[in-house]
């Protein structure tokens, strides 16, 4: 991914300059620095460039299947989400939601087969549908994450080359679903409390921060360690750079963190009897940091 840097220095230089010298410009900067308005996000919308940006990644998100095989892509496609899939759906709906638990990705498989019973469609197309979804998804939450104050061009190139990352290729290809959504989730939170930075995090801000965080460890809890650990980082850094002027914040994201760090240690004892990359398994995989640190 690293080598689409220069490319997008080199492309992103003369709107990055313009932008820059309408900021320090003691007349008219400030229409030019305003939140966009309502009005202007519906004509980003309607931007023939989004447009372009989306129907690529349609293209390379159902490119495996435009010639229309009865098989579906990646190595864990069938094993960990179709077939369970199909167990799931012999079981009514009832009885669904209870097999998905019993599953190696259970809230995974319990989103799947929500959107197969919102869509009335097959566990085959819901299956092959989700990584379009997920590419879609990232790529926005992406941009979303980094626009900042930045001008449009510049999130429409994030947007591309989250599309054309190694993310795409070997979601696709290995069909790690999970670990995709959990990605997405991962994204998400960062967006929201870089959305944030310029105030202070309101209560309903720090639900979502807190329901996004529990998503990412319930998905998929083996990357819930590695995403508690970069917003440990983020805070210490941020906390280091600003001072108290962001303690308040820092110390909320910490606290986020440390709830579901808590709800992790007590599903050692509810779900001590489970197999598969569950919440118990990662917390007794992440304690051997601390019987051995040289492991870390």
């Amino acid at each position: 991914s690293w080598a689409w840097v220069p490319l997008v220095l080199r492309l992103s230089r003369r709107t990055d300059t313009t932008w820059s010298t309408s900021e320090t410009s003691p007349q008219g900067s400030d229409r030019q620095m305003t939140p966009r308005s309502n009005t202007t996000r519906v004509s980003l919308l309607l931007d023939p460039r989004l447009l372009v940006a989306i129907a690529a990644a349609v293209f390379i998100g159902y490119y495996p299947y435009f010639q229309n095989p009865p098989w579906l892509v990646g190595t864990d496609a069938y094993w960990r989400y179709y077939d369970p899939l199909m167990q799931v759906n012999e079981q009514g709906i009832v009885g669904g939601f209870a097999q998905a638990l019993r599953e190696r990705h259970p809230l995974a498989l319990l989103l799947l087969y929500v959107a197969q019973l919102v869509f009335h469609t097959s566990a085959f197309e819901v299956v092959r549908l989700t990584p379009l979804f997920l590419i879609v998804g990232c790529a926005f939450a992406t941009w979303w994450f980094l626009r900042g104050s930045r001008p449009v061009e510049f999130g429409l190139l994030a947007f591309v080359l989250s599309v054309l990352s190694v993310v795409t290729a070997v979601g696709m290809y290995s069909s790690i679903l999970s670990n995709w959504m959990a990605l997405l989730m991962w994204l998400c939170f960062f967006a929201l409390a870089a959305s944030r930075c310029d105030s202070r995090l309101r209560v309903s801000d720090v639900m979502v921060l807190l329901a996004l965080s529990t998503a990412v460890l319930l998905i998929h809890p083996w990357s819930w360690g590695v995403f508690a650990a970069s917003v440990a980082v983020f805070a210490v850094v941020t906390l280091v750079r600003e001072g108290k002027r962001r303690m308040r914040d820092m110390l909320v994201l910490i606290s986020v963190i440390a709830l579901d760090a808590v709800f992790a240690l007590a599903s050692l004892t509810l779900l001590a009897a489970t197999q598969g990359w569950r919440v118990a398994e990662s917390v007794e995989l992440y304690t051997f940091v601390f019987e051995d640190p040289s492991r870390l």
